[in-house]
């Protein structure tokens, strides 16, 4: 038995990064975050169990990049 490094990067919310094409803006911020980060944007949009709450999430973590918020801070917009 053998222990690899894994150094694959996870596969990021397709549906957020096609919104992400439409927003310079929160692409730029987007880009800007450390790859955990945009992690924790892409892990939260792709564990919404219905498109409905996928789309809101998707909506709102738009909103919250663009606005240049970290995750946390992103998460408590109303």
């Amino acid at each position: 038995m053998s222990l690899m490094e894994d150094t694959d990067l996870p596969q990021l919310s397709e549906d957020l990064l096609n919104c992400l094409e439409d927003d310079m803006l929160a692409l730029k911020n987007f880009n800007a975050l450390t790859a955990s980060h945009q992690r924790y944007y892409s892990n939260w949009v792709e564990s919404a169990k219905t498109e409905a709450t996928k789309a809101n999430r998707i909506t709102k973590a738009m909103k919250g990049l663009a606005m240049g918020l970290a995750f946390n801070e992103m998460m408590h917009l109303k």
